[in-house]
């Protein structure tokens, strides 16, 4: 679930942030992740050459069934799921797995919630009938 992916802004935003005179006030404001959080923003950034997610995102996958569930949500300003642009989220855009995955539109924020528990329930027991 949630990868591979081509990363999130949203990462490049909390490295922008750990590296700007913010990082020296977020923990007066319960946002110290910001600063103990460095690698995990630049593993996460958007793939660049040279980056963990462009090598990743490069290697040889298994042979499987990829699904990708886009979520879309509008809440956020209306500008889409925040967290992971729906380009991030479809695995057709990973240059590994190309044409290989099959696209579920959904909708829904960046979370998994119980309503989403049919969904996949659906998807395994489709998956389990397949010879």
């Amino acid at each position: 679930i949630a990868t591979p992916h081509l990363g999130t802004e949203v990462a490049e935003l909390g490295l922008m942030a750990g590296h700007s005179p913010a990082s020296w006030v977020a923990p007066l404001f319960g946002a110290q992740t910001i600063n103990r959080s460095q690698g995990l923003y630049r593993d996460l950034q958007t793939e660049y050459p040279g980056g963990l997610l462009f090598w990743l995102n490069r290697q040889p996958h298994p042979q499987a069934t990829y699904i990708s569930v886009l979520r879309k949500d509008n809440g956020f300003l209306g500008i889409g799921n925040f967290i992971a642009p729906l380009w991030s989220q479809d695995m057709n855009n990973i240059p590994a797995l190309a044409g290989r995955s099959r696209v579920i539109a959904g909708y829904g924020d960046h979370d998994m919630h119980p309503a989403d528990g049919p969904l996949l329930v659906g998807l395994l027991n489709e998956l389990a009938q397949q010879p």
